[in-house]
């Protein structure tokens, strides 16, 4: 009787936040707000029986 059982699980979040603040003496402000969350989940599950 051989079992084998093999489980992987790889979870990868990546966040990227980049704030851009400019101030003229004009009194001019422009912010610029960009935000990328990115979420990858993966789950494999690989189950082998063999009965000799």
């Amino acid at each position: 009787v051989s079992m084998n059982i093999s489980t992987n699980v790889s979870m990868n979040v990546s966040t990227n936040v980049i704030t851009n603040v400019s101030m003229n003496v004009s009194m001019n402000i422009s912010i610029n707000v960009h935000t990328n969350v990115s979420m990858n989940i993966s789950t494999n599950v690989s189950m082998k029986i063999n009965t000799n």
